[in-house]
């Protein structure tokens, strides 16, 4: 950052439930890398899917699982 602010340090602080859910999806996210579709993690712990000019919320894996699987889209492998 430019001074006078040079000396601010900003660091991720996520909790454990956090990193868990991010872990939970692991397989989904590296899916939607491989099709190049767009996603961000929103606040509280859930994932954004942007496709076709419109977004999805995906709350759990079974719900990321079969959002994939209606837009016929093979998970990859772990």
């Amino acid at each position: 950052m430019p001074d006078p602010y040079g000396h601010i340090k900003i660091f991720a602080d996520l909790s454990a439930e956090t990193l868990q859910f991010r872990k939970s999806l692991t397989q989904i996210t590296a899916t939607l890398r491989e099709k190049n579709i767009a996603y961000r993690w929103g606040y509280p712990a859930k994932l954004l899917i942007h496709r076709e000019g419109k977004m999805y919320v995906i709350l759990n894996t079974e719900m990321g699982l079969l959002k994939l699987k209606d837009w016929g889209i093979q998970v990859a492998e772990e």
